[in-house]
């Protein structure tokens, strides 16, 4: 019985193995030598040396505590040779015989306790493997908002490079409970927190992080969370948070069109129809009117909070992020609902609107990029794609790869009546501020970092656009989709960029691990 061991498997249930003598030595051997990685010492030293360094208080049955490193049941004498006054105390954790002949095992039971610190980089310096999902990367990552759009794909990439993630969720774990396979076994960890007003909860979840990644985000305001509890006051406390617990980079997301003073696009009148009765209240103020989206408002202001409390933070600001199943581009225009019997009303056609959208792997390898670029520390990245294209011409493009019949029109009073209508049938992101933000022609400063600056090779949306739509093609063209007939749509028309183009004969962006 005592020789038996029974090991627990993440999805093939528990394994039994029976151990025989030479097992029990080769697990000696290994545990030897997991001691000499932990102490710093070389291969060929002694045994006795692993155990007897630093040593703080001794046992009477053998136990040693080496500052952090708890060692127990490390008695190698045969039992029937050991003293009758050391036989009459009880046996410490570990210790029970196995035949008299026979010489106890040395099983060694260890906690390692290590404080963090920022100059010194301790989690990153216990690097280990080749850099696997076996391995460990040196960094330990908090991250809120894990179940979101962009935040899945975070923990699968994450988990992919040998990291440890801690994901604080709200709810049911079910809803977080498939991101467990995402990294090795015990890698990924989850901590339930009520609100994030649960500042308790909070320091438990990023005590012993060296990242906090925070991806907190809302489409739409409710009755118990507005625009500015979840975009300003939030990032506030977890940036202040992050700071006091000793975290050495905090990663928060933003958006790229986020402003103190967004502009106003939509008329008043169509606007006021798209409301809800709450947001129609505040309308009938004319500066609650002008002010623009209350979504890029609170974004700005959220940035503003996060530099305050946490000044080395770095801030990504990304614009409209495509690809993956549940992107709210692509497939927000395709949905039934944004569409009203076949026609798509969009704000002056879409024809004055700019967008420059981002490839979602492209933002997911300047994230993982940036975590190991000091230079990044302090600073906004734009995330933004290789090229600018007009509204228009991107929706008319989706529109012949897809074999799909609907029509760009102008967005007038009586479409917004039929969101309206849609919108009261328990619709919630049927509204005016989505709409208001879809006008907008995406800008970033010059002095941002982009991604191209932290060495990831930008994604044109030509590229890959027929993967990302198979699953949109209509049916009854899906033959000439496999036989890339499709390939043969007209590409949008690339508009020249935001700013000058820097010489090419600069310095050369290098790869980061």
């Amino acid at each position: 019985m005592w020789n038996t061991v029974v090991i627990p498997r993440l999805l093939h249930g528990i394994e039994l193995l029976d151990f025989r003598r030479k097992d029990i030595e080769e697990l000696e051997i290994y545990q030897t030598r997991v001691l000499k990685q932990l102490q710093s010492l070389p291969e060929n030293a002694a045994f006795v040396a692993v155990l007897s360094l630093d040593i703080s208080e001794k046992h009477p049955h053998g136990d040693t505590k080496c500052g952090a490193v708890v060692i127990k049941g490390l008695n190698h004498m045969p039992l029937a040779r050991q003293p009758s006054k050391q036989r009459s105390l009880p046996a410490p954790i570990g210790y029970r015989p196995i035949g008299q002949d026979q010489h106890v095992p040395r099983i060694v039971i260890l906690g390692y306790v290590q404080s963090r610190n920022q100059s010194t980089g301790t989690l990153t310096s216990l690097k280990r493997g080749t850099g696997g999902r076996s391995s460990f990367s040196g960094i330990v990552a908090t991250v809120f908002g894990a179940s979101g759009y962009l935040g899945r794909s975070v923990i699968a990439r994450l988990g992919r490079n040998g990291s440890q993630v801690i994901i604080p969720y709200r709810g049911d774990n079910y809803f977080v409970g498939r991101m467990k396979v995402c990294g090795d076994l015990g890698q990924i960890q989850f901590i339930p927190f009520e609100s994030i007003h649960d500042i308790d909860q909070l320091r438990k979840s990023m005590m012993h992080s060296n990242v906090v990644i925070n991806l907190i985000g809302a489409e739409y305001e409710t009755s118990a969370y507005t625009f500015y509890d979840v975009h300003t006051k939030a990032p506030e406390t977890l940036a202040r948070i992050a700071k006091e617990m000793g975290v050495e980079r905090f990663i928060h997301f933003s958006d790229v069109n986020a402003s103190a003073n967004p502009p106003r696009k939509i008329p008043k009148n169509i606007g006021l129809t798209l409301m809800s009765i709450s947001e129609n209240k505040k309308a009938l103020n004319e500066t609650y009117w002008t002010g623009g989206s209350h979504f890029l408002k609170s974004k700005h202001l959220g940035d503003l909070a996060v530099k305050n409390e946490f000044p080395e933070a770095t801030i990504f600001k990304p614009s409209t992020i495509w690809g993956h199943r549940n992107d709210k581009f692509i497939r927000w225009y395709l949905n039934e609902v944004r569409q009203i019997y076949g026609d798509l009303p969009v704000w002056e056609r879409g024809e004055s609107t700019i967008k420059q959208p981002v490839y979602y792997r492209d933002v997911l390898e300047g994230l993982m990029n940036a975590l190991y670029e000091p230079a990044s520390m302090g600073r906004d990245i734009a995330c933004v794609g290789p090229y600018r294209y007009t509204l228009r011409q991107l929706l008319e493009y989706i529109k012949q790869v897809t074999y799909d019949s609907f029509r760009v029109v102008e967005l007038d009073l009586a479409h917004a009546v039929q969101f309206k209508r849609k919108a009261n049938t328990k619709i919630p992101f049927l509204r005016f501020d989505k709409f208001e933000r879809e006008c907008i022609t995406d800008t970033y400063s010059e002095a941002d970092m982009t991604l191209e600056d932290l060495g990831v090779t930008l994604t044109p949306v030509e590229q890959r656009i027929f993967y990302e739509l198979r699953h949109n093609m209509n049916p009854q063209y899906f033959d000439k989709f496999i036989s890339k007939a499709a390939m043969t749509a007209e590409q949008p028309e690339r508009l020249p960029p935001l700013y000058k183009e820097l010489p090419s004969s600069g310095a050369e962006k290098k790869m980061l691990p």
